[in-house]
């Protein structure tokens, strides 16, 4: 694998795990057949698709190249893709908005390296350029902020309405004990 590749596949990496832990998207889900694993495939290239459409590309390639080597990306950003693989399902809404996140994160990083770039290597004439790259910088910052509180929001929505979902179901089961400990043990005790 070119150096490139690593480089791009490793900020990938980075950009997806600190938006997932940020807003909590992790796949619970274990691979534990060869269609399972074939359409976590799937689905962990569709998303990559979403976010960046050359590295999936290059993801595919090494896919069939390299086995050995996609199974240790598979590994280390497979939940974080299959995170947000599910949340595509579930919630469609809040996985746009991540894949929006996503693109912005990756847009800041880009220009964040040319207005450096442009600070360490330009002269005094550049001094124009510099400060419109410093305020165009600062707007897509403060749009990734905002997105990212924007989707924290849809985040806490989303735990709202499953809390919800478990106390009703903790409601339900509390106020029918006996009949739960009796289906248990008919299911216990069945043939």
């Amino acid at each position: 694998m070119k150096a490139t590749t690593r480089s791009k596949l490793a900020g990938l990496g980075i950009v997806i795990v600190a938006v997932s832990l940020a807003l909590g998207v992790r796949s619970t889900q274990h691979v534990a057949a060869v269609e399972d694993h074939d359409a976590f495939i799937d689905r962990y290239m569709d998303v990559a698709d979403q976010i960046d459409p050359d590295l999936a590309n290059r993801l595919r390639s090494m896919c069939q190249i390299d086995p050995a080597g996609f199974e240790v990306v598979l590994r280390r950003l497979g939940p974080m893709l299959s995170g947000l693989a599910d949340l595509q399902r579930e919630h469609p809404v809040l996985y746009q908005r991540k894949i929006e996140e996503l693109h912005l994160e990756a847009t800041v990083a880009a220009l964040a390296v040319e207005a450096r770039r442009a600070e360490l290597f330009g002269d005094e004439r550049d001094m124009i350029q510099q400060q419109a790259m410093r305020a165009q910088l600062t707007a897509m910052v403060r749009a990734q902020v905002l997105t990212s509180i924007e989707n924290q929001s849809l985040f806490i929505e989303r735990l709202r309405d499953h809390l919800a979902d478990l106390e009703a179901r903790l409601a339900a089961e509390s106020s029918n004990v006996d009949g739960t400990v009796t289906r248990r043990v008919d299911e216990l005790l069945a043939p």
